[in-house]
């Protein structure tokens, strides 16, 4: 009696599903990490726009938290924002009189010597009269020499000037040279050593992914001080918006 042989395998239909069902996981796998890879980097994205706008907005409040009262600006666009930044300050004894017309007396300072391009601000009230630079003004010619004492300096201009008023609390600032940060562009430029001629030369490119920006000063009112709003927009694999307010003093 014959005994038939059975072979075993799979059939042609059943090699054409094992094809498709692999292709359809394939498929699925690849799209899974892909859209895994795709969600790294637009989180890594993020990350880097949020710590850029971070830096940027942490830079600019830092100096003006430190802007002279009354001596902020914006420009017509409210694109650009200029101040006179302070490094110091303290209460004057005497200020000039037509006897010694350069020559100021106050309260220790703790400055040694005074930095290049300083000059001494008094009760600035007005942001036209700080940029004016007249005499009488608020803000004086540079500081020629300053010579410190154990309680008191002797502060000498490099030209006589006479001060608009007088502050209530004697009180005065040191300041240097203004301050201009501009949205220009796809960039957040910083513009210093520029005097108050105007004219501001070169600037400092500080971001060079911004999509768009303002600045905004709100007013002091009887409750706080004046506020700088700045409000702006990263671009760069992802958008990224920063939203930062700073207080500016207002007591001069």
């Amino acid at each position: 009696m014959n005994t038939l042989s059975v072979q075993k395998g799979f059939t042609i239909v059943e090699l054409v599903i094992v094809i498709v069902i692999a292709g359809i996981l394939a498929v699925g796998s690849v799209q899974f990490v892909g859209q895994a890879t795709q969600g790294y980097s637009d989180a890594a994205d993020r990350q880097q726009l949020a710590t850029i706008g971070w830096i940027a907005s942490e830079k600019m409040t830092r100096e003006l938290r430190n802007a002279l009262p009354n001596s902020v600006r914006l420009s017509a666009a409210e694109t650009c924002i200029e101040f006179v930044p302070v490094i110091g300050g303290s209460h004057y004894k005497t200020l000039p009189t037509s006897a010694t017309p350069r020559t100021i007396t106050a309260i220790a300072s703790g400055f040694s010597t005074a930095p290049s391009n300083t000059r001494v601000a008094v009760y600035p009230t007005e942001v036209s009269a700080v940029y004016g630079l007249s005499t009488p003004g608020p803000v004086s010619s540079t500081i020629s020499t300053l010579i410190p004492a154990s309680s008191e300096d002797t502060i000498t201009l490099s030209s006589d000037f006479d001060f608009l008023s007088e502050s209530p609390e004697r009180r005065f600032y040191f300041t240097q040279d203004p301050i201009t940060y501009c949205f220009t562009g796809n960039r957040l430029n910083r513009y210093s050593d520029y005097g108050f001629s105007g004219s501001k030369g070169a600037p400092q490119i500080i971001v060079d992914k911004i999509q768009s920006g303002t600045f905004n000063v709100l007013p002091a009112s009887l409750t706080r001080n004046a506020v700088v709003a700045m409000h702006f927009v990263l671009t760069g694999g992802a958008i990224h918006t920063v939203d930062q307010e700073v207080q500016i003093r207002n007591v001069p």
